[in-house]
């Protein structure tokens, strides 16, 4: 599995495919977390342009991203919420988080069903995840010119699946990105005519699907594990 590194996101957050990738994706995220204010919100993996929004909003926000991915300080103009971590073995207590959002997370994990677990120990009973995966339907998943043609695409089916053996249960399904990859001019000003199009007649081929989901816990269930000591992060550098 090929990791994309975090030189090679920001650079594609930076060009004009990036910011509308992250205009568009952004209004689906937003969407299906609803109401942030005086939330606890986690993103594991890459979601700084997702996260930038919700800083005013949300009560406190962390972002995590895993040791081949690299990680940098978030915010610049306030105190650093980012660090390094094994994102199979949080280092938070459980129930800590009212949401969590991944993106660019867990199509580079090593066992996807594990690392949701422990997304799952750490919400609150009835907390959200917002999931963002390559759909293995799309052209996205297969252009090496952006971060979702990097690790393993999911299809729907294979994303419900794991979400549910991981312990949750699955509420509004929204996809996105439905114009090509491309980074020419003319594809660019047809982006939102195409992702219009997409929705109502190719909804299978989409770029990426965002899967909301929530924690159910039935009597008695929890999960073991114990989260990992604060000694295993690496805060990003100051500088």
């Amino acid at each position: 599995m090929i990791q994309a590194d975090l030189s090679f996101i920001d650079d594609f957050y930076s060009r004009p495919l990036g910011q509308r990738t992250r205009h568009l994706l952004g209004d689906v995220v937003n969407n299906l977390l609803d109401n942030t204010a005086s939330q606890n919100i986690l993103c594991c993996g890459y979601g700084f342009p997702y996260l930038e929004p919700l800083a005013g909003k949300a009560r406190s926000g962390l972002a995590f991203m895993p040791a081949a991915m690299g990680v940098r300080r978030w915010p610049a103009s306030a105190p650093n919420s980012a660090a390094l971590v094994d994102l199979a073995r949080l280092p938070l207590p459980d129930s800590s988080f009212d949401a969590v959002l991944v993106i660019h997370g867990l199509e580079f994990s090593p066992d996807p069903g594990e690392f949701l677990s422990e997304i799952w120990r750490i919400l609150v009973p009835s907390g959200k995840a917002i999931i963002v995966v390559p759909n293995r339907r799309g052209a996205w998943s297969r252009s090496d010119h952006t971060p979702f043609g990097y690790g393993q695409p999911f299809t729907r089916r294979q994303l419900a699946r794991i979400l549910g053996t991981s312990g949750f249960r699955l509420c509004s399904f929204r996809s996105a990105l439905y114009s090509p990859p491309f980074e020419g001019q003319q594809t660019q000003r047809l982006f939102g005519l195409a992702e219009a199009m997409g929705r109502r007649l190719w909804p299978k081929f989409a770029g990426v699907l965002v899967q909301r989901a929530e924690k159910q816990l039935l009597s008695g269930e929890a999960i073991a594990k114990p989260a990992a000591p604060l000694a295993a992060v690496r805060p990003a550098p100051t500088a």
